[in-house]
């Protein structure tokens, strides 16, 4: 549920959504983000000890699942 909304929501603000990378591709990333119904969106900082980069889009994409939760709440 959390992948199909955070999903939705890059479509619909331009973003590229890649469920399977190769190792390269993590790499040359502008941001990566594991996905969890309890933890929400997380930034990955780090893949086998190397860092990855981070845009600081999580927080957008954040609030735009809030707004979607709040919409089903109300």
């Amino acid at each position: 549920m959390t992948e199909a909304a955070v999903v939705r929501a890059a479509v619909s603000s331009g973003a590229r959504h890649e469920a399977t990378l190769r190792p390269r591709e993590v790499r040359a990333a502008d941001e990566l983000w594991p996905l969890s119904s309890l933890h929400g969106i997380r930034v990955v900082t780090a893949w086998d000890g190397e860092p990855v980069a981070e845009a600081g889009i999580a927080a957008e994409f954040r609030e735009h699942l809030q707004a979607m939760e709040q919409d089903v709440a109300t």
